[in-house]
């Protein structure tokens, strides 16, 4: 997308067209004659050029677009996507043949074919009902009335005459016309705000930078402005801010506390300052989704904000929007395939910037979990590739479980494969090379080899093109001082012959990939040791200074695979007591309670989750463990020493709700 555009403003004075003007070719002046089967996309957006008017007590809204193109190759039309719009007058910049409806798109004729770098622009006058893409709050008396849009994935079609794909960029303006109570938002600055008559103001607001139409925003309603209680190093106070509810100010700073901070964490994690002049969140009534990263102007559900911050803390969602400025706004997917660009990065900047703050075990036992969400769907028929390209409607792939903890769990074997320095670098450059720019995979793959990362190409094809992942059974003995290995992978194979993808065949299907193996010898240090696994049956014989007091495999979550240990029990015992890993000791207590082995060590279980010094969350899942156990030994264990209701209110919270929870006391 270029930079430099030729800009042809509309006066707002002229907002409400005559249809009779004779400089627009008026509905029933349709051409009739269209070539098919030829390619209409053929042009770049550069800049929209949008008014909007909202009335309260109006059902429907009217607007106007100006929008300037570039031709990419020779065309004698320009098609956009314009679904459930009402067009009232359409006027373009070359001599025109009029306009016609197909389907859910505007096709806009020209006299004469229009060459590769022909500059123009069409103005589109329309109104329409809201329904999908843009959403009115403005019947229910018990609601303050507002209103908001929401494009992904593609929805920005419903409110808005553009050519909505996530590969065509463009800046836009936005020009509101409100009621003069009303606060709006969209994306990039606050321009200007000036009287338009008694009852309605104008708002203008620019984004500069270029994005897709389904990262533009719209909010407006009766709303009051929240300024953030501290700057980042980036971006001052008076520049993010919260608009909400007025009777949500307190709760809005208590959710959204942390935005900074995280403005901060990503910036200098990825060495890349926040890219937009403000950032903004929003909250609204019945938002369809739980959040969306519009550019400098996040929208959420008002919920959000509203729950125990303790309990259902909100900034995980701060978080994963706020990473989408950089991952999905600064650098957007050029197509849903690789929606995982997006949605994987903000997946794992959200566990990154966990990691930072709350250390490494609130790190593992979190991203354990969202490992094991990705291994519990990616499963049977879903069993697919990261990238893929079959689907019937775009947001299907994102709801299947895959492209944001399966995306997540590549970045992060990634970053266990080179290393943190290299996974920062090989981030640095894939921001810094595709700046505003619509991207594939391929960008990423070659960020890393720019990096010096080697192996990219089988990398990519094998965890990001090919589907599912390793299923590893693993077991170990020792004799003397010499440890033995024996790792198997069990996920199905694939037959080649009934592959639809070159990717899918052959080899691989097997594997390959590093398996740290950590322990610790009886009185000895903590060790650990690498080994490449590259087919499907491997074994190791690796020398210890002593005997084993335990043994952890892929000790920091690197693999997105699941784990099978086969050893004895004293010695998944060990590691749930010993280990120094959280997720190690998570899928120890799981293995536990599967088998019902726990039963027999009830009071190894109650140490820990009586023990204050111990992780939190992982005293929860002791408590929820032994629930499930068959003889519910905490209960028995609790009638005949139930713990005081002093110490029960003096557990943090979500612990105290397990334990009454497991002793039936409420």
């Amino acid at each position: 997308m270029r930079l430099s555009k030729v800009l042809f403003p509309l006066s707002l004075a002229c907002f409400c067209w005559s249809c009779a003007s004779s400089d627009f070719a008026a509905e029933g002046s349709h051409r009739a004659e269209r070539l098919h089967g030829q390619p209409v996309r053929r042009y770049d957006a550069l800049d929209y050029d949008i008014t909007l008017k909202v009335a309260p007590g109006d059902s429907q809204f009217h607007a106007q677009v100006k929008m300037e193109f570039e031709i990419t190759s020779p065309v004698d039309r320009i098609v956009l996507d314009a679904a459930g719009l009402r067009i009232a007058a359409v006027k373009t910049s070359f001599p025109s043949g009029g306009w016609d409806r197909e389907g859910d798109q505007l096709e806009i004729y020209f006299d004469d074919i229009l060459s590769a770098g022909d500059r123009g622009w069409v103005a589109i006058k329309y109104s329409a009902t809201p329904g999908r893409g843009i959403y009115f709050r403005l019947d229910n008396p018990a609601i303050r009335p507002h209103v908001f849009t929401q494009g992904e994935c593609n929805d920005a079609r419903y409110w808005l005459p553009c050519n909505d794909s996530p590969s065509d960029r463009a800046s836009y303006s936005l020009h509101a016309i409100v009621p003069v109570a009303w606060t709006t938002v969209s994306g990039g600055i606050k321009i200007d705000e000036r009287v338009f008559n008694a009852a309605y103001k104008i708002v203008d607001w620019r984004m500069e930078e270029e994005m897709p139409p389904y990262l533009f925003t719209f909010v407006a309603g009766d709303f009051v402005t929240i300024e953030a209680a501290e700057s980042s190093t980036v971006l001052s106070r008076e520049n993010i801010f919260y608009v909400v509810e007025e009777g949500d100010s307190n709760q809005a700073r208590a959710a959204f506390a942390r935005t900074p901070d995280i403005i901060d964490f990503i910036s200098d994690y990825t060495s890349v300052d926040y890219p937009f002049a403000k950032y903004s969140q929003v909250t609204v009534r019945g938002f369809p989704y739980g959040a969306m990263e519009n550019s400098s102007a996040t929208t959420a559900k008002r919920e959000l904000i509203l729950g125990d911050q303790e309990l259902r803390p909100s900034w995980p969602t701060v978080a994963h929007e706020l990473s989408h400025q950089w991952f999905g706004d600064l650098v957007t997917c050029r197509s849903w395939p690789h929606a995982w660009l997006n949605e994987g990065f903000a997946t794992y900047f959200t566990a990154l910037y966990r990691e930072s703050r709350f250390g490494r075990d609130d790190f593992l036992f979190h991203f354990g979990n969202t490992i094991d969400g990705y291994l519990n769907s990616c499963t049977g028929a879903n069993r697919r590739a990261v990238v893929k390209h079959a689907y019937e409607q775009p947001m299907d792939l994102f709801s299947d479980g895959t492209i944001y903890p399966g995306g997540a769990a590549r970045l992060h074997l990634l970053r266990g494969w080179h290393g943190e320095e290299a996974f920062r670098k090989a981030i640095n450059i894939f921001l810094s090379d595709n700046r505003l720019q619509s991207v594939d995979s391929d960008a990423l793959k070659r960020a890393f080899q720019k990096a010096g990362c080697v192996g990219m190409e089988g990398f990519f094809r094998q965890w990001l093109y090919s589907p599912g992942y390793p299923e590893l059974k693993l077991e170990w003995s020792q004799s003397e001082r010499n440890l033995k290995v024996a790792v198997r992978q069990v996920q199905p194979a694939r037959d080649p012959h009934t592959s639809h993808n070159a990717y899918e065949t052959g080899s691989l299907w097997d594997f390959r990939f590093p398996l740290d193996i950590r322990y610790q010898v009886i009185g000895g240090q903590v060790e650990q040791q690498r080994v490449w696994i590259t087919r499907r049956q491997q074994q190791f014989e690796l020398k210890l200074p002593g005997r084993i007091e335990w043994l952890s495999f892929d000790p920091d979550a690197w693999l997105p695979a699941s784990l099978t240990v086969d050893e004895p029990v004293a010695a998944t015992m060990r590691r749930l007591r010993r280990s120094d890993s959280m997720r190690d000791r998570v899928l120890a207590l799981r293995k536990l309670v599967s088998r019902h082995l726990g039963e027999f060590a009830i009071e190894d279980l109650l140490s820990i989750a009586e023990d204050d010094s111990e992780y939190l969350m992982l005293r929860v899942e002791v408590v929820r463990a032994m629930e499930k156990l068959q003889r519910n030994w905490l209960f028995y264990r609790a009638r005949e020493n139930p713990p005081s209701e002093e110490w029960l209110v003096a557990l943090p919270d979500l612990l105290e709700q397990e334990w009454r929870k497991a002793i039936g006391r409420r």
